[in-house]
């Protein structure tokens, strides 16, 4: 492709004045496939995928992968492009509200490349991409091996289900899911992980999901929670009563945390509840949701108090104080928000 300079001169006096915009030239597709393969990570487990490397902050990276490739329980081991390994399990794992993505961190002192976020509000139909991954075992490649492929923007859905808006031409094959889309200045533009057949005419569509569509989650903290494991304590001897005693709901000899029973449920959000608190006197329920409200409940009853709207974005964290006469909370918006019980 060849890159136009435009000059615009205006004489004034004796005095040309040159202006002269930047245009980015593309790059040609080995330059590509060398970023692509320095930004990407291959990710092994009960599912195998891929992720790319979008953050680093000291010597701590963020991966961002589809949540389809780390949603089942257990442990994985993520490896880096010159070889590490560096093991995770699902407690480490944050999803995206709304979205087939998730995102994961691991700490090290290696320098590995972080991809450059692009705009993928920028991108059309013929819009000239590529796309990256690990492609799991083959005929071709018994231990899997990375794939390249370059095409086009075929569409973009306007309302997609899971934040696949991206229509390509490109392949995206089994473990490929995760993996960067890139354009033509090697930049990030959507992550890979669909593949659609049609029933009728057998004809095989690939998804990717715009990037635009994490950057409101950048600066999500993950907080790696670990797996609770319960371990029952032997039942305690307990003095004889009275064979009139009245039985219990459920026959929890050994105090066991395993031994809990459904005893309500709450609906009224029209999205993904993100957050919840209970007030210290175990009377009041907070909520937040991807719906950008927080919802007040009665514990005991489920019935809705009050609705809170504030937030521009998803609700992500609540917090109630102790006297229960304050409330903050968290957004995908940035802001934290105190909420007062108005005095009487």
């Amino acid at each position: 492709m060849r890159l136009i300079n435009v000059l615009a001169a205006t004489l004034i006096g004796v005095t040309v004045i040159l202006v002269q915009p930047q245009n980015t030239a593309a790059l040609d597709g080995g330059e590509i496939n060398n970023i692509a393969k320095q930004i990407t990570v291959k990710i092994e487990g009960k599912n195998k995928g891929t992720g790319v490397i979008v953050k680093k902050e000291g010597n701590t990276y963020t991966v961002l992968t589809n949540h389809h490739v780390v949603r089942e329980q257990g442990k994985y081991i993520l490896i880096t492009p010159n070889g590490k390994t560096y093991n995770f399990n699902s407690s480490n794992i944050r999803q995206l509200p709304n979205l087939d993505l998730a995102v994961v961190q691991f700490t090290s002192n290696d320098n590995y490349t972080v991809a450059t976020l692009g705009d993928s509000n920028e991108l059309k139909q013929s819009t000239e991409i590529y796309n990256f991954g690990w492609a799991v075992n083959d005929t071709i490649c018994f231990k899997g091996c990375d794939r390249f492929y370059n095409g086009i923007i075929n569409g973009i859905a306007p309302n997609p289900d899971e934040g696949y808006a991206l229509i390509i031409s490109n392949n995206t094959l089994p473990g490929m899911s995760g993996g960067p889309i890139l354009n033509s200045q090697g930049t990030l533009v959507g992550i890979n992980g669909l593949s659609v057949k049609n029933v009728l005419s057998g004809a095989v569509e690939f998804k990717g999901i715009p990037i635009n569509k994490y950057k409101p989650y950048q600066n999500l903290v993950i907080v790696s929670q670990p797996t609770p494991t319960f371990k029952p304590q032997p039942p305690k001897s307990q003095p004889r009563t009275s064979p009139t005693a009245t039985p219990q709901p459920t026959s929890n000899k050994n105090n066991s945390p395993t031994d809990f029973y459904l005893a309500n449920t709450f609906k009224g959000h029209s999205s993904y509840v993100y957050s919840v608190a209970i007030s210290a006197d175990g009377r009041t329920l907070a909520s937040g949701s991807y719906d950008k409200n927080i919802k007040i409940w009665n514990l005991a009853t489920g019935k809705l108090i009050r609705t809170l709207s504030g937030h521009s974005h998803a609700v992500l964290s609540v917090a109630i104080s102790p006297d229960g006469r304050t409330l903050a909370s968290g957004g995908g918006d940035k802001t934290i928000k105190i909420w007062r019980v108005s005095g009487r």
